[in-house]
């Protein structure tokens, strides 16, 4: 366990009741009252799959940035500096889903409640708090530290400042239970009403190496934190919160340590500037790309119109995803096919000196040249230009953990 004393609340501007996730919204904007059980309910797993689906319908989305500064994942953060604040300041945080900030932040806050009724349906009393949660990824570890914090507790009819209110997490993993596991804490975790605004209750959502699937170990892990109180009355139910997802891996293919542990329900994006001098070449090829598939070339013809994919601001938006070679047969097989297809384009265009034929969707794209549906695009570029721009989306590779098969879109700003 532990212990720190919290930042400042600010004041909360708008009600969130955290729902279960078959609790529906009511007309007033506040979720319907908790569901709630004699003991913490323990989530469904979710499968790899799952969470590709979950971060497309959540919309999240978060930029790479090649001239900003890389996400700072666990390994680099000192234990203990929890800024609850600054998540409460995020408007977007204030959601079911919460806020991924990018693969290795998260945030999620908003007011919660339980409540004890009276044999007759009526509320006898209710602890109403804010609860905030971060978290942070890791690179090195297959762990993600969540740290919470519970304020502006309130009790009301037979609760007062002496009630006691428990707070608990439960998870469940993928492909096995062994997939994902709590630790560094000890849960459920209790102090009375009047003690939980100066302290914070920190736990590990950890999986261990060999418990996932395929050469990257891919495991994922669902969780979600469940409340009670304590009065004079007895105890209440247990009320769920809302769930949030996780994936391990311990992939040896990218260029940080071979192993980590990221939030998944979000589609990155990658971005060029057409007033990088070092990148214009290509950002001004992926810009025409996706905007004017129509002049690329290979040329499109009467039968086949081209539609270029990857545009992260088409509506809804248009992805690719990552082709790592040596993943399996299959991707070695079309990383052949969409260096033979990009040659055979490139071919029939005059090169000038200096440049290189640079290809988009890229050649370390499910979605290149080899797909052989005619959507891509060839133009000559500066030499250097083409190879920083490629040295930078194998370092965001890298640096984010984006996998074999891993959704992303780009976007091209001026």
């Amino acid at each position: 366990m532990r212990l720190a004393e919290p930042t400042p609340a600010p004041t909360i501007g708008s009600v969130y009741h955290a729902p279960a996730a078959n609790a529906s919204p009511s007309a007033s904007g506040t979720s319907t009252e908790l569901p709630g059980s004699s003991t913490p309910s323990v989530p469904k797993p979710s499968t790899p799959a799952d969470e590709a689906r979950l971060a497309i319908q959540q919309g999240q989305t978060y930029e790479a940035d090649p001239q900003a500064p890389a996400a700072t994942p666990k390994a680099a953060r000192p234990n203990g500096a929890v800024d609850f604040g600054a998540c409460r300041a995020r408007p977007l945080g204030h959601r079911d889903q919460g806020q991924v900030i990018d693969h290795f932040h998260f945030c999620r806050w908003g007011i919660d409640r339980v409540v004890q009724l009276e044999g007759d349906g009526r509320v006898a009393g209710t602890v109403t708090f804010t609860e905030t949660e971060v978290g942070l990824g890791s690179v090195g570890t297959r762990d993600i530290q969540m740290d919470v914090q519970l304020t502006n507790v309130k009790p009301t009819g037979v609760f007062d400042e002496a009630a006691v209110l428990s707070w608990d997490v439960t998870a469940a993993g993928s492909p096995s239970a062994q997939a994902c596991r709590i630790g560094g804490s000890t849960h459920p975790y209790s102090a009375p009403v009047a003690a939980w605004p100066d302290i914070f209750v920190g736990y590990d959502l950890r999986s261990p190496k060999g418990s996932g699937d395929g050469i990257d170990d891919i495991a994922t892990c669902v969780w979600n934190n469940h409340y009670m109180a304590i009065g004079a009355e007895g105890p209440t139910v247990w009320s769920d919160g809302p769930e949030a997802g996780a994936r391990f891996d311990s992939s040896t293919y990218l260029a940080r340590p071979a192993a980590g542990a990221i939030f998944d329900r979000v589609t990155p994006y990658m971005t060029y500037h057409l007033a990088d001098k070092l990148v214009v070449g290509v950002a001004f090829h992926i810009y025409f790309a996706l905007n004017l598939p129509q002049f690329t070339f290979p040329p499109q013809t009467i039968n086949r119109m081209k539609r270029i994919p990857g545009n992260i601001r088409a509506t809804p938006p248009s992805l690719i995803h990552r082709l790592y070679a040596g993943y399996d047969a299959a991707a070695e097989e079309r990383s052949k096919e969409n260096r033979a297809e990009k040659d055979a384009a490139c071919a029939r265009l005059t090169r000038p000196a200096g440049t290189d034929c640079d290809e988009y969707p890229f050649a370390s794209s499910w979605e290149g040249a080899g797909l052989g549906d005619g959507n891509f695009s060839v133009m000559y570029v500066d030499s250097a230009q083409n190879q920083k721009a490629g040295s930078r989306l194998s370092e965001w590779y890298g640096n984010d953990r984006i996998l074999n098969r891993d959704a992303f879109g780009m976007n091209i700003v001026f």
